[in-house]
């Protein structure tokens, strides 16, 4: 088993490598393959392959720190961003997203731009759209603190709730995943290059909140209780 694992964390590490090659334009010499360049599916079913063997889990964990998703066949892909768009427009999410909104304009305009320097918009299925390195580390620390102070307010519940699940299901899923690594020592290095491709330590960013999937998500999850806040969308 630990020889399966081994393999399949190779073919992650890889796949990530060929990403950031690929987004850096470099030249690109790997013996075997034919493309420089790996679809999200399969960089999807490798990520969640390797995932599920590690932490001993199943699909509800790759969800829960990507965006892959699993079809009605069983093949692992990366949904376009129209597959829970009818979910995302119920009026839960209408007001999750009207106070994801007024949080941008909580933020500094300092801040703001920070925050937008982090985003990247390259699709990366298992990075979600983040920069990755110190200087936007720091500035994931600087918005958390803000964003704890906003969803704090009872004018902000729903998106205070929406968060707490984001967080709640993704630390769970890490926590799970840190815990399969400890039965391999001898994977502690890509173990930690995953945990921090996915920003295990980082609070969601706006984008990731915004994301018509995981709202729509959110709300099939939710019992349909909350009113719209005063001064909310219509």
């Amino acid at each position: 088993m630990r020889q399966v694992v081994a393999v399949l964390a190779s073919c992650v590490v890889l796949l990530l490598a060929l990403r950031l090659v690929t987004m850096a334009h470099a030249p690109l010499a790997v013996r075997g393959l034919s493309s420089a360049t790996p679809s999200p599916a399969e960089e999807c079913a490798a990520f969640a392959r390797f995932w599920m063997d590690t932490s001993d889990t199943g699909p509800d964990t790759v969800a829960a720190v990507s965006r892959c998703r699993q079809d009605a066949s069983g093949a692992w892909i990366l949904p376009d961003e129209t597959s829970s768009r009818s979910a995302s427009t119920a009026p839960l999410a209408r007001t999750i997203t009207w106070q994801l909104a007024g949080l941008e304009t909580f933020l500094s305009p300092g801040l703001r731009r920070d925050v937008a320097d982090a985003y990247d918009p390259v699709g990366q299925p298992v990075t979600s759209q983040a920069k990755t390195g110190k200087q936007f580390e720091a500035t994931n620390h600087r918005y958390a603190l803000l964003l704890r102070i906003y969803v704090h307010t009872p004018a902000h519940r729903e998106l205070a709730a929406y968060l707490t699940w984001q967080t709640a299901r993704r630390q769970a899923a890490v926590t799970a995943f840190r815990d399969g690594c400890a039965n391999h020592p001898a994977m502690v290095v890509t173990c930690t290059s995953v945990a921090a491709s996915i920003g295990a330590e980082l609070a969601p960013w706006p984008w990731e909140l915004r994301d018509e999937m995981l709202l729509g998500e959110y709300v099939d999850q939710t019992p349909h209780r909350h009113d719209l806040p005063r001064g909310g969308p219509k």
